[in-house]
This record gives structure tokens, C-alpha cells and sequence, in this order.
């Protein structure tokens, strides 16, 4: 009977329970169903009700609901208080069941969010244990703790650990035969591979997963879709870091069409929005970053982590188009969010505290983002370890920024740790050694090593070549910086092959308006105008300066650099010199005044007839107290220049002097070369034509001991070497040499190459002073070719032409001189206009001819037409004005109007004093050119006078007996015996004699 009393309150009890079981079980479902949709609020109501229908705090039901309590605050980002209903669910029911295993699961994840990493995986070896106490070894249901364990140690770094826990995870999962949970773990163990850098077999494992969810069906289902999404998402991070931007795009949309809960589109959005930022697109990335913040904020609210990390997402974009200002609100606001929400002791803000660490670093900020990477690798090594790969990222980040404030010797004990746990964590071949193995290359190169830089260089590459591919972008960036060793060490020929090999490259795989690209078209641009190419620099440069004018926030310094690079490669292109001006000029408005950019805009201005001007910026370099030795000489070296140009070779020589012994303790480079090119032509200018050969054949040994970089200057050097000797008399070594630089020139460059044309001139030139026309003819005949295959209106064409139209005309082919000089004057007016000085030196020519032919009229009409040209283009007209004038005094001459002439010879000397100074060599040819015309009018006296003053000029320029003085006293020699002094005109004879026989001296 007592049994039976027991059975019966038994039974009874278990009515009342099953009465109240399933109100609570019914709540309970729909608070798991709302929980699986993402319907949270529901959820909450659902699950408060279950809880308030049980009887009890204690046993299974009690536990099974605080686990779905629990797991509901980790969906609303709730990590403490998810702990909070976790614990008071372990208490509920102390025993090693299913629930207890699942509760000690989620506990881990609660934790684990919180960056208690240690704590979590206590829990899960807890569960483990629980697990154990359940079922057999074998038994499948273990797997879904093996796979929580199994992650968590891949979030820690330590992969050695976690792959043999996946595997055995997957094997129990095998055994399951559910195709859904294996493709899911191989989808994890698969995460750990991408984690780890071993692209390939992360491949191979997300392919296997696809093909088991294929074989499973069930494809239209939302769980099914969600699980391809997720192998579609880390499929696409593997595409992205090897650089197949293409197929990442494809499958990142892929993956956020097939998802229909919100929050994990915003998530493909964003790897979306990475992958167009990447490959150079940031309109559009901007655009989807935007709409993953916006879904991030339906979903969370605006006061959740997903938020802070979409904003710091969209903010890094920002950040590198430039966009200072914004990008650093958007941080702000997702780092206070994460600390207000996560703590400071977390994962998530150790990554925004780096993110705004190397923001504010890019922003010049550099002890605030010292702070910043600080504090997020103190975070990691609390957190993570200080073996953990994540920890190596911040070394690496805090070296960048030590280098940056050239603290050289923090930055390489940095990179040396970061690269051993590296090497630990993956092995010496990876992408990641290879990172931080470029990184410590770059700090070499950086410091001058260039030996001990080039092997690091080699070393990543091959590593990321092995990683990655040959167009992986990571390697095309190392490539990029051994093409700037090669720049550095010298090596210019190595190095433009490296980046004409590597620019199309670029192009193709990140775009041709990437960061990266832009900075290989500038390098290339640079290197090429180094090296005398100017015409293939230029639009390289072009485009680099364009693009940096398109971005807000450049640095004016960098805009600087890049207006002054195009300018002087417009500087170096005679036609295209006018623009060189506003770009150099604007290149100094930018706050800094580099010396080079100083010296550029100076020589613009010197090109530009503004000599004043010039040799006022020559003056603010050479006052600079900061020059060096070698910038003082390049300073020196210009005003030589400018003064050699200005006709001024005796106030030349002093500062290109100067200049080669401010370098003569430098190694010997092309500057020096330059320096001694100069100095030989300014020998020549004064007469000194033995020192004139030694300056040209020192500057030739030089250049051919120095190679690559001065491999251009040997055809010139060659030839002032050459005109040199021949203006000593030596024509057989002369023409040897003239024979040398052409065969040299056809050595190098194609028939019709451009670079030609120097040589043939020189040659040609040579041989219409040996009276070898039929040479000379050939020789202008072949340059004129050359020029007219490069384009009709190539500037440098016109005065070709003027050259074989002057052999034309000395060797009475009238008709064919003219003909040549008409059509210069027409392609001259068609690309300048009727009234440009350059028209009236061709009127000139013209004007020249006709004098020859006789045709007096025709001639005075031409050079009339070209005076009055001069004369209203006001300065740009200056200097042609006074040799103009001297043509026109000729022609009046020939048609023996004296008073003409010689009212065209005075103009002609006020000119060039007003213009050039009263001491410039050319006014001697004026006086002795109104010497000739006093002397024809028998005005002897005059005459007589005028000469003197020539001589005067010609030695107030040159020097005592320079070879120009030659030919006046041979003239002043004949007028003397006109005045029957010819004592005098036999001493003026006998010093014309010596002065020539010296100029012949070897």
C-alpha cells in the first residue's frame, strides 16, 4: 500500500511538473526558433517567460534555459552579462550532462569575446572532461567541443595545437556521416590554414567543404545558404591575399546574395569593400562600407561593437584617400565605442588602438601614435602572448614607426623579434616571414646598407614569389623596392629594367591608379629623366603629379617633388620649356625651397632670357648655410653656366674651378663629369684650346671609369674632345674622334634615333670648316632625315635645316638653300605663329641667301620684316636683335647704302650693351663690321678706331691673344697699310700668326 501511495504522489507530482514543463517548453521553443532567425527581441520575451515558468532554479530545465539566456546576451554583444547567466547555469545542474558540456561551450565564447583567453580555455577543457563522462571516445558528439578548443588556440597563435584537435574533430565528424557538420569543419580547419598563411591547402579544404554541402542538398534552405556563404567569405579572403582581386570580387558578392540575415551581409560588404579599396576602386569601396555600417546599425543599434569596427573599417579607407579629417572622427568614434562597450583589455581594441595608431602616424602625429601602438601591443602580449603572430604584427608596426623617427636601432631590434616568432609561428618561407624579412630589407636600404639590404630584398622576394606567385602585389612591392636599391646603389640599367618590367604589371593587377603603381610610374619617371629621357619621362611624371593633385590631403611636400620632377622634364625638351615655369614655381610655393628645385626654376628663367632673375635664385642656393659641399658646386656649376652662356667665359672659369674642387674629394659621379664638360667648352670659348682637350679627356675617362650613369655623355665628350684638336690644327686626330662619337652613337641607337643628330652636326660643322662641303653636305643631309622622321614640327628640325641650307649656299646651290630655309620659316610660323622671334631668325637666313644671290632688295625686305619682329617682341627678342641688326648693316653695305648701314651698326652696338653688357664678345663683330664700313667710305682714322675697340672687347672677354682676336688684327692689318703704317700692320700680322700657330699646339 505504501508503494502504491508512493506511486500515486508520483504520479501526481509528475502531472503537476508536465502542467507546468510545457508552458516552460513552449517558451522555451519559441525563444530558440526567434534566437536561430536572429529575431532577438522575441527572444528575449520568449526566453524571460521560460525562465519565469519554471518551478525550480535548479536541474535540467533550469540549465537549458540560462544556456539559452546566455547565448542570447552573446547575440546582443552582451559577453559579462552572457558570463553572469552562464555561471548560474553551470550551478544549476553540477552534473557531466549534454547541457552542462553546451553551457561550458558558451561560457568559453563569452570569455573569449572579453579577451580572457586563459579563462576560456579552462572552460573548454572542462567540456572536454564533461564530454568524456558522456560518451566514448569515438563518439561524434564530442567534435563540437574539439572544434571550439581547436579555434580558440588558432585565435591564440598556436597552431601546432590547434590543427591536431580539428583533426581529430573532423575525423569523429566523419564518422557522423552528417555531410552539413563536416563541410563546417572542414570550413574551421580550412580558417586555421588561411590564419597560418598556407593558402593552397586552405584552398583544398574550403573546396572540399563546398562539395560536401553540394552533396548534402537542401541548397535552398537559409542554415545551407548561410554555411556556403561562410566558406564563399574565407574563399575570397584566400583570392584577395593572393592578389586575385577579380575572383575575391566574385565571391564576396556571391556570398552576401546567398546570406539573408543582415548582419552577416554586412560583413560580405565589407570584405566587399576591402577587396575594391585594394584593387584601387575608392568610390565604390567607400559606397559599400558605408552600407555595411548602415545594416550594422539597424541590426546592433548605434551603440555596438560591430559598429565601432565598421567605422574603423570605413576610416581606414578614408584615411588613404586622404580624407584626414574625417577618417579621425570615425576613429575616435570607434575607439571610445569599443572601450565603453569591450573595456580596454580586449582584442577588438588592441586592433582599432593599432588602426589609430598607424593613422596617426600618417598624419605626422608621432608621438600620439607611438602611444597608440604601445598600447595595442601591450594588449596583445597580455592577451594573446608574445609568441602570437598578432603581437609580431604590432613589433612590425612600432618598427615602422621607429624608422620613421629614425630611431634605426629600435626599429632592427623590433623587426628581429617580430621575424622570430614569425619564423616560429610559419615557418622561413612564408608570406609572413617574407613581410617582416622585406621590412628589416627596407631599414637596410633605408640606412645605406645597401650590401647587407640587397640579400634581405632576395630573400622576400623568393619568399613571396613561393607564397603568393610572381603577381601577388606583396611581391610586386618587394620587387619595387629592389628597384629602388638598384636606383640607390647606382645601377640605374638594372633598375629600369626592374620597373618597366614591373609597371605593366602593376597595371594589371592593381590598377593603373594604385598607390603602389603611381609610385613605380614616379621611380621610373625619375630614372628615366636621369638618364637623358626625358621625353619618355614626361608623361609618367604627368600622371604621378596628376594623381596626387586628385587626392585630398597630399602632402605638399610630396606635390612639391612631383611638380618639380615634371618640370624638368619640360626643361629638358626645348619645345615644351615654356611650361617648365609655373610648375617649378609652384613646386616652391609649397613652403620648402629645395635647393634642386631652386636651381631648376633658375634655369628655367636663364632659358627664358630672364637673367636676372636667375642669377638672383643662383644667389639665394649659394647663401644657403645648410648646402653641401656637392650642392654649393652644382650652385657654381650653374652660374658657370649661365655666365659661359652670357658670353662671360672669363667670369666662368673661376666658378666652374671652384665647383670641380668642391668635389674633389666625392666620389667621381655625373655631375663632376658635367662640371669638366663645361670648363672644356669654356677653354675653348677663351682660346685655350690645350686645356680645353685636357678638360674633355679627363671628363672622358671619367665618364667611361664611371659607366651606366654617364653612358649618355660620351658621344659630347667625344666631340669637344674632337673640336678641341681641330681647333689646334690637329684635323687627322679630329676627324678621328668626330668618327668615334658616330660610330659610338650608331653602336648604341638605332639608325633613326634622335640621339644622332648631335654627332652628325659636330661632323658636319667640322667638315664646313675644313671646306669639305660634299662631307659637311652628307652629314647636316643625314641629321635633317633623322629629325624630319620624328615630325615635321620637331623643334630642333629648323636649325638642321638652317645648317645643310648654309653648305647649300657655301657651295652656290642657291635655289636648295633657299628651299630648306622657306621650308623651316613655314614649319617655324605653323607651330609658333607669323611674329615669334624664332620667325625672324629664319627670316635672316632667308635674308642671307638673298644676299649671297645678289638680290640686295629682296634681302634688306627680309631682314627689315625680321628687325621689326625683334623689335615687338620686346625682351623674348633681345638677344637675336644686335646679330639681326649686323645682317641687315651687310645687306645695306652690298647695295652701298652706307649711311644705312652704319645707322644699323650703331643700333646693333647699343643693343647688345643693353642687352648683354658693353663687354660681350659679340659687340666685336659690330665694330668690325662699322670698322669695314668707315673704312669703305674712306674714313680711315674712323675705321681704324673701331677696330681697336673690337680688339679691346675681344681680349676684355677672352683674354690676352685668344684665337677670335685672330682674324680682327688680320683685318686692322690691312687698313694699317691702307694708312701706309706698315710697321704696325706687320707686328698686328706677325701676332694674328702666333696666336694661330698656338691654338694648332698640341
Amino acid at each position: 500500500m505504501r508503494a502504491l501511495g508512493l506511486s500515486f504522489f508520483a504520479l501526481l507530482c509528475f502531472g503537476v511538473a508536465w502542467g507546468q514543463g510545457t508552458l516552460w517548453d513552449s517558451y522555451l521553443g519559441a525563444g530558440l526558433t526567434a534566437l536561430d532567425r536572429g529575431d532577438l527581441a522575441a527572444a528575449e520575451a520568449n526566453l524571460t517567460a521560460a525562465r519565469e515558468a519554471l518551478k525550480s532554479p535548479q536541474g535540467e530545465p533550469a540549465a537549458r534555459t540560462l544556456l539559452a539566456l546566455g547565448r542570447l546576451r552573446l547575440a546582443q554583444q552582451r559577453p559579462a552579462e552572457a558570463e553572469t547567466v552562464l555561471l548560474e547555469g553551470l550551478a544549476a545542474e553540477a552534473q557531466p550532462t549534454l547541457t552542462r558540456s553546451r553551457t561550458l561551450r558558451a561560457l568559453a565564447e563569452a570569455l573569449e569575446r572579453q579577451g580572457r583567453f586563459a579563462e576560456a580555455e579552462e572552460r573548454l577543457l572542462a567540456a572536454l572532461e564533461a564530454d568524456e563522462a558522456l560518451w566514448k571516445p569515438t563518439d561524434p558528439a564530442r567534435a563540437a567541443t574539439l572544434w571550439a578548443l581547436g579555434v580558440l588556440y588558432s585565435a591564440r597563435g598556436r597552431y601546432a595545437e590547434a590543427e591536431p584537435v580539428l583533426t581529430e574533430a573532423l575525423g569523429l565528424e566523419e564518422r557522423s556521416g552528417d555531410k552539413t557538420a563536416l563541410a563546417r569543419g572542414l570550413d574551421a580547419l580550412g580558417a586555421v590554414q588561411l590564419a597560418k598563411g598556407s593558402f593552397r591547402r586552405a584552398e583544398t579544404l574550403f573546396d572540399r567543404a563546398l562539395a560536401l554541402l553540394d552533396e548534402a542538398g537542401a541548397s535552398a534552405s537559409d542554415q545551407s545558404a548561410a554555411d556556403r556563404a561562410a566558406v564563399w567569405l574565407h574563399q575570397g579572403r584566400v583570392a584577395r591575399l593572393e592578389g586575385d582581386f577579380a575572383r575575391a570580387e566574385e565571391l564576396f558578392r556571391r556570398a552576401k546574395t546567398a546570406q539573408s540575415d543582415p548582419a552577416a551581409q554586412a560583413e560580405a560588404l565589407d570584405e566587399l569593400a576591402a577587396t575594391l579599396q585594394a584593387r584601387a576602386e575608392p568610390a565604390k569601396a567607400e559606397t559599400l562600407f558605408r552600407q555595411a555600417l548602415a545594416l550594422r546599425r539597424k541590426v546592433f543599434g548605434e551603440v555596438s561593437v560591430e559598429v565601432a569596427l565598421s567605422q574603423a573599417g570605413l576610416a581606414g579607407l578614408l584615411s588613404a584617400e586622404g580624407r584626414l579629417d574625417e577618417a579621425g572622427k570615425l576613429y575616435q568614434e570607434a575607439l571610445d565605442l569599443a572601450e565603453a562597450l569591450l573595456g580596454q583589455e580586449h582584442p577588438e581594441v588592441a586592433s582599432i588602438y593599432e588602426q589609430v595608431g598607424r593613422f596617426e602616424q600618417a598624419r605626422g602625429n608621432l608621438d600620439i601614435a607611438e602611444e597608440r601602438l604601445r598600447r595595442a601591443a601591450e594588449l596583445r602580449a597580455s592577451m594573446l602572448g608574445e609568441q602570437h603572430p598578432d603581437y609580431a604584427q604590432s613589433l612590425l608596426d612600432q618598427a615602422r614607426l621607429a624608422q620613421q623617427r629614425r630611431d634605426y636601432a629600435k626599429a632592427e631590434k623590433l623587426l628581429e623579434q617580430a621575424i622570430e616568432i614569425r619564423r616560429k609561428a610559419f615557418g622561413p618561407a612564408s608570406g609572413p616571414m617574407a613581410e617582416a624579412t622585406g621590412a628589416l630589407a627596407a631599414l637596410r636600404h633605408l640606412r645605406g646598407e645597401y650590401d647587407a639590404a640587397a640579400p634581405l630584398y632576395q630573400q622576400a622576394l623568393e619568399a613571396y614569389q613561393a607564397s603568393f606567385g610572381p603577381d601577388h602585389p606583396d611581391t610586386l612591392r618587394v620587387e619595387a623596392g629592389l628597384a629602388a636599391l638598384h636606383v640607390d646603389r647606382g645601377e640605374a640599367k638594372e633598375a629600369a629594367a626592374l620597373l618597366e618590367d614591373l609597371l605593366p604589371r602593376q597595371e594589371a593587377r592593381l590598377g593603373s591608379r594604385a598607390p603602389a603603381t603611381m609610385t613605380t610610374r614616379r621611380m621610373l619617371g625619375k630614372l628615366l629623366l636621369s638618364r637623358g629621357r626625358a621625353e619618355r619621362a614626361e608623361p609618367l611624371l604627368r600622371e604621378a603629379l596628376e594623381w596626387l593633385q586628385s587626392r585630398p590631403g597630399t602632402p605638399p611636400k610630396e606635390l612639391a617633388e612631383a611638380e618639380a620632377l615634371l618640370g624638368e622634364s619640360l626643361l629638358e625638351q626645348p619645345g615644351k620649356r615654356a611650361g617648365a615655369r609655373p610648375l617649378l614655381e609652384s613646386s616652391l610655393s609649397h613652403g620648402e625651397r629645395p635647393l634642386r628645385t631652386i636651381l631648376l626654376l633658375a634655369r628655367a628663367e636663364r632659358l627664358a632670357g630672364a637673367e636676372d632673375a636667375a642669377r638672383a635664385l643662383y644667389q639665394e642656393a649659394l647663401d644657403r648655410p645648410d648646402a653641401s659641399a656637392a650642392e654649393r658646386s652644382d650652385v657654381l656649376f650653374a652660374l658657370g653656366a649661365l655666365e659661359r652662356d652670357g658670353g662671360r667665359p672669363r667670369d666662368a672659369e673661376p666658378r666652374l674651378v671652384e665647383a670641380l674642387r668642391l668635389r674633389q674629394d666625392l666620389p667621381v659621379d655625373r655631375r663632376r663629369i658635367e662640371i669638366r664638360e663645361t670648363l672644356g667648352e669654356v677653354y675653348a670659348d677663351l682660346g685655350r684650346f690645350t686645356q680645353a682637350e685636357a678638360a674633355f679627356a679627363q671628363a672622358l675617362e671619367d665618364a667611361r671609369a664611371l659607366g651606366d650613369p654617364a653612358r649618355d655623355l660620351e658621344p659630347s665628350l667625344l666631340l669637344g674632345l674632337a673640336a678641341s684638336k681641330a681647333n689646334q690644327g690637329r684635323t687627322a686626330e679630329a676627324e678621328g674622334l668626330f668618327r668615334d662619337a658616330l660610330e659610338l652613337s650608331a653602336e648604341r641607337y638605332p639608325d633613326d634615333d634622335l640621339r644622332h643628330v648631335e654627332a652628325l652636326d659636330a661632323a658636319g660643322r667640322f667638315y664646313r670648316d675644313q671646306g669639305r662641303l660634299l662631307e659637311a653636305e652628307q652629314s647636316f643631309e643625314r641629321a635633317v632625315a633623322i629629325l624630319e622622321k620624328a615630325g615635321p614640327d620637331h623643334p630642333d628640325l629648323p636649325l638642321a635645316r638652317n645648317n645643310l641650307a648654309t653648305v647649300y649656299r657655301l657651295r652656290g646651290k642657291f635655289s636648295s638653300a633657299e628651299r630648306l630655309y622657306r621650308a623651316g620659316l613655314a614649319a617655324i610660323e605653323r607651330r609658333l605663329g607669323p611674329n615669334d622671334p624664332e620667325v625672324a631668325v629664319a627670316l635672316s637666313n632667308l635674308g642671307e641667301v638673298a644676299l649671297e644671290s645678289g638680290e640686295f632688295g629682296k634681302s634688306q625686305s627680309l631682314l627689315e620684316r625680321a628687325v621689326s619682329i625683334l623689335d615687338a617682341a620686346g625682351d623674348s627678342g633681345a638677344k637675336r636683335l644686335p646679330a639681326t641688326l649686323d645682317q641687315l648693316a651687310k645687306a645695306y653695305f652690298a647695295a652701298k647704302r652706307y649711311n644705312e648701314a652704319e645707322a644699323a651698326l650703331r643700333r646693333s652696338l647699343a643693343a647688345g650693351r643693353q642687352t648683354f653688357g658693353p663687354g660681350h664678345p659679340s659687340a666685336a663683330r659690330t665694330l668690325s663690321y662699322l670698322a669695314t664700313v668707315q673704312a669703305t667710305q674712306g674714313k680711315l682714322a674712323e675705321a681704324q678706331r673701331y677696330y681697336e675697340q673690337a680688339m679691346e672687347t675681344v681680349e676684355g672677354a677672352y683674354g690676352k691673344d685668344p684665337v677670335a682676336l685672330a682674324p680682327i688684327l688680320e683685318d686692322y692689318a690691312a687698313l694699317l697699310r691702307l694708312r701706309k703704317r706698315d710697321a704696325e700692320a706687320a707686328l698686328a700680322l706677325d701676332r694674328a700668326e702666333r696666336i694661330r700657330r698656338q691654338a694648332r699646339q698640341p
